[in-house]
């Protein structure tokens, strides 16, 4: 297997890399997930195709935005909210498209992307507040998330200015 992601689709990582990533990823686990991708072998009994339909079906399972991107920031895989939280209204991204700063709507969305320690915030457009974290993959690329956080804001801004009435 090679080293690095490339868009030569026979190179992407096995589908059953990235399911144990993103086992590891939703669990919190940053640490467990690097390691668990270095496993070439997928579980006894297991197909490439099984693998690949699970992944599909977990992307769109989980409630955040994700993306994997190989090192020259295209897109590997994605899920629709990922799509939807990162990308204008009509815009629609495909599998190979580069997320450079130009490319993308919002210049921090760049260095969120590419600062694997902070998670970053930024505005959509529309309104809506959204926190990105990545971390590199051992396969070279980027696991990107991104999480809608405009309701706990909200939130904490009332509860925030309701304290301040009070005293």
């Amino acid at each position: 297997m090679a080293d690095t992601i490339d868009t030569n689709r026979d190179t992407y990582p096995k589908p059953w890399h990235v399911l144990k990533t993103l086992r590891a990823r939703i669990a919190g686990e940053r640490s467990a997930a690097l390691s668990e991708i270095q496993s070439s072998q997928p579980p006894e009994g297991f197909s490439a195709d099984a693998a690949e339909a699970l992944l599909a079906e977990t992307l769109a399972g989980v409630t955040f935005g994700m993306a994997f991107l190989d090192q020259d920031l295209k897109l590997v895989r994605f899920n629709e909210r990922f799509a939807d939280y990162v990308f204008e209204a009509g815009q629609s991204p495909s599998v190979g498209d580069d997320l450079t700063a130009a490319a993308l709507p919002n210049a921090s969305l760049l260095e969120a992307i590419t600062s694997f320690s902070q998670k970053i915030r930024f505005q959509h457009r529309d309104g809506r507040m959204f926190e990105v974290s990545s971390q590199s993959i051992h396969l070279g690329g980027y696991l990107v998330s991104v999480t809608d956080v405009t309701a706990p804001l909200s939130a904490e801004t009332a509860a925030t200015a309701r304290r301040e009435a009070i005293t």
